[in-house]
């Protein structure tokens, strides 16, 4: 019987990446403490233990996706495997993912994520809110976001290090696989920042963005990272065709999380893509067709659209046929997706685990 529908009493997918995250969170929430009592012991000072206390917080939240698709992966080819076999490489992709999420956060100048403020909005909102103007509240804000993010990298490495002294298996290979994930997600956030300046963008040019953004950093490389551990090269290319298509469709069903999500299940404010002018698959299509909804979409990017707004978006958005569209491409890359699992290179485990990851992505609220 395979994993995809386990015996009686065996746990579920769900169970079991709750079960991961468990662990992980521990484990995390150990280091990040330790690293912290690290920083005070160095330089006690009242506010910067405040920051580090908030960098705690904004760290409990998270799915801890790109972690656990490398564990299970690795797992796969290694039944019986724990968490902590692989800790410091599992952490190192968390924390990657965490450094950037803090300097997203600038950049996008999001006050809240996973349910609480993000780093630079706490620093500038609570901790400086005295400051004598507002712009070096702000500026400080960003600043201190900024450091934090760079020591958060500073700890990534400090994990790779560890991981090569306890003798990991494929280190040297998993250290070149890890520097593609940072070079690609760095060059898709460039892209992107590239087409927030533009009004008209195609729909290429923004299934580019979602590959190197969203595709290839969560999905492709993490798979490749449990590959590599495994000692399964055979599996690279599969991982690449599933994890390309599993990426698109996740990134676009963020996309429409966006537009029509509860933000009490989803943690974020909706319509973030609209006031920030963020290209989507949605956007794209509802402006090359022109008419009332292009020009009511146009008038409203860059601001914070009230109730009526959010309605009449959301409207257009349908009416325009660019919800069916974004739907349609998310069905055609959960085909992509299912067709990549005929690989012979792929075991019955491997299999079981990459189509419940289908299943698990695709029927998200959140």
């Amino acid at each position: 019987m395979s994993d995809a529908t386990p015996p009686t009493g065996a746990p579920t997918r769900k169970e079991e990446v709750g079960r991961f995250k468990a662990a992980f969170d521990e484990s995390l929430r150990v280091f990040l403490s330790e690293a912290i009592v690290r920083y005070h012991t160095r330089l006690p000072h009242h506010n910067l233990d405040h920051i580090f206390a908030h960098l705690v917080t904004v760290c409990a939240g998270g799915k801890r996706l790109r972690p656990y698709i490398a564990y299970a992966l690795y797992e796969a080819s290694h039944p019986g495997t724990t968490f902590a076999d692989l800790r410091e490489v599992l952490l190192a992709i968390e924390l990657f993912h965490i450094f950037c999420l803090i300097h997203d956060d600038v950049m996008d100048e999001a006050s809240v994520r996973h349910g609480v403020s993000t780093l630079h909005h706490y620093v500038s909102s609570d901790l400086y809110a005295t400051a004598p103007t507002q712009q070096s509240i702000r500026r400080a804000g960003e600043s201190q976001a900024i450091l934090v993010g760079d020591l958060v990298f500073n700890l990534v490495t400090q994990l790779l290090d560890a991981a090569s002294e306890r003798n990991l298996p494929h280190l040297p290979t998993v250290r070149h696989v890890f520097h593609d994930l940072v070079e690609e997600v760095c060059l898709g956030q460039m892209l992107d920042i590239d087409l927030t300046v533009r009004t008209l963008v195609l729909e290429e040019e923004v299934l580019q963005k979602n590959q190197f953004k969203t595709a290839r950093y969560s999905f492709v490389r993490p798979l490749q990272i449990g590959a590599t551990l495994a000692g399964r090269s055979d599996l690279l290319p599969v991982c690449e065709s599933f994890g390309l298509a599993l990426g698109q469709l996740y990134q676009i069903q963020d996309d429409l999380l966006d537009l029509f999500g509860d933000p009490n299940e989803t943690k974020k404010e909706v319509m973030t893509d609209i006031t920030q002018n963020q290209h989507t698959v949605l956007t794209a299509f509802l402006r090359a067709h022109g008419g009332a909804g292009a020009a009511f979409l146009d008038a409203t990017v860059g601001t914070m659209p009230d109730d009526a707004a959010v309605s009449a978006l959301r409207q257009h958005f349908i009416e325009s046929g660019a919800v069916a569209h974004a739907e349609a491409l998310i069905a055609k890359n959960e085909a992509a997706a299912h067709a990549a699992l005929e690989s012979p290179t792929l075991t019955e485990r491997d299999r079981a685990f990459l189509s419940d990851f289908i299943a698990l992505v695709h029927k998200r609220r959140a």
